[in-house]
């Protein structure tokens, strides 16, 4: 969207990485391969055609994935939709080796949609799936918690800040990637200005409090679908997790400097304070 509309970043704050454009996706493009995109002069519509592969499968196969892709932006709706089909390759039939063994197809899909705009209150949807299988025989099929990336987002906009509200629920590899969420699953407010200045430069300022909930009492992850245990998930204070993280961007040189401290202040104790601080040091350059 960024690339190819010349918008602001419409993901959320608390996707933010250091790393490449802001925040994480619902079904990544990630491997080796290619792509033809066209870009409408007239309508403000952009779509393409990709063909990569990667080992994004529960079996970990190479695979071969032909997605498709929309996108359009108007003053108060933005759409960027994906869909595509993996296609793991294997070289065994049993004991025997064969050159090419396809027995299953794996569907991904992944959505970022936006009611409203960055100057108005709106609401903000990512949400996505991977590895749903599609196999011969199958009379049922299912899309499991673990593969669904889930984050809803009412926003607004007032006089001097924003508030955004958030849940989410995310595999765990987005998880393990993530700055400020560590967590699978849980809920976020935002409070953040992006219209501070010192002299000539803008400067965003805000503080992210999150509360979320960890791997239970067997090591199994939490997602949305464990909402049906909602009295449970706020009574298992061993297992979930209050942090508050205030962040600041500044423009420096020709990129940005990103800076957090992120306090965990469940379970702080006299002698552990200084295991629940976490502090982190980005910079982004623009070319």
């Amino acid at each position: 969207m960024q690339r190819h509309f010349g918008i602001a970043p419409i993901s959320s704050f608390i996707t933010q990485s250091w790393l490449g454009l802001r925040g994480s996706t619902s079904y990544p493009f990630y491997g080796v391969g290619g792509s033809y995109i066209v870009h409408s002069n007239e309508r403000p519509i952009a779509t393409g055609a990709y063909l990569y592969v990667n080992d994004e499968n529960w079996e970990e196969k190479n695979q071969l994935n032909l997605d498709w892709r929309f996108a359009t932006i108007f003053s108060y709706f933005t759409l960027d939709f994906a869909l595509g089909l993996g296609v793991p390759m294997g070289h065994k039939q049993g004991d025997e080796d064969v050159i090419v063994l396809i027995d299953s197809l794996y569907l991904h899909s992944g959505i970022n949609l936006m009611v409203g705009n960055k100057y108005s209150n709106s609401l903000f949807l990512q949400t996505g799936f991977s590895n749903l299988q599609l196999k011969a025989g199958n009379t049922r099929y299912e899309i499991a918690a673990k593969d669904l990336y889930l984050l809803f987002e009412p926003r607004f906009v007032l006089k001097q800040f924003q508030v955004h509200v958030t849940m989410f629920s995310v595999p765990e590899k987005t998880a393990e990637k993530l700055l400020f969420i560590t967590d699978t699953f849980g809920f976020n407010v935002s409070v953040l200005t992006d219209s501070l200045y010192v002299k000539d430069k803008n400067i965003t300022f805000g503080i992210h409090a999150t509360w979320s909930f960890g791997a239970d009492e067997n090591g199994d992850k939490r997602y949305i679908t464990d909402l049906k245990d909602f009295a449970d998930l706020v009574t298992d204070t061993d297992h979930f997790s209050v942090k508050i993280t205030p962040f600041v961007e500044f423009p420096l040189a020709n990129g940005a400097l990103h800076t957090m401290l992120q306090a965990t202040v469940t379970n702080m104790t006299a002698d552990s304070w200084q295991d629940h601080f976490k502090v982190s040091v980005g910079y982004k350059g623009r070319l």
